[in-house]
């Protein structure tokens, strides 16, 4: 595939390695969200006290 063709194909195949990886960044994004999201009700909480 010509790498400036923007798009997406639910055909695409991808190997089981680069699927791993995509699903690790996506898990580790998932936690990072997670995280800010308790970050910011401590912070509204330490804000109203």
């Amino acid at each position: 595939m010509d790498p400036k063709v923007k798009f997406f194909s639910k055909n695409v195949a991808i190997s089981k390695k680069d699927f791993n990886e995509n699903c690790d960044k996506l898990n580790y994004q998932r936690k990072l969200i997670v995280d800010i999201e308790k970050k910011h009700k401590e912070w509204a909480n330490d804000i109203d006290n």
